[in-house]
């Protein structure tokens, strides 16, 4: 099932296979972590400092401004050639020092919740909720 948002709730208790008021039974807990996994983010390799400065520098109005660096300096506006060329140094530097999606949805940012187990809410670290099967 991959709608998940436009199915009545009676329907997706039926089609998880749990119950609103006892929750998924241990068993059923552990039958789908070992079959589906935790729900966290697979680790990525990380891309070295340089590489991401010269990523930089594939954005379409960062080669425009580059153009109009050596347009000026071409026609001999020196002054304005540097003055663009520190603007597109600022903008990488600051693209690289401003973090990645890997970094916002990393998962040492668990947090806390609870969840019905066997009948009664357990607190739980959300890496511990189950996703739908399949993850959606």
């Amino acid at each position: 099932m991959s709608n998940w948002h436009s199915i009545e709730p009676v329907q997706v208790l039926k089609e998880l296979n749990t119950d609103i008021h006892r929750g998924l039974a241990e068993e059923e807990v552990k039958i789908r972590i070992e079959k589906y996994g935790y729900n966290e983010l697979k680790k990525e390799e990380k891309i070295s400092p340089f590489t991401l400065f010269i990523n930089q520098f594939k954005n379409i109005l960062i080669i425009i401004l580059i153009v109009a660096i050596v347009l000026s300096a071409l026609v001999g506006e020196v002054v304005d050639a540097v003055i663009i060329a520190v603007i597109v140094v600022f903008c990488a530097v600051l693209g690289c020092t401003g973090g990645t999606e890997e970094d916002a949805f990393s998962n040492d940012h668990r947090i806390a919740g609870r969840q019905r187990r066997g009948g009664s809410l357990e607190g739980i670290g959300s890496w511990r909720y189950l996703a739908p099967r399949g993850r959606g």
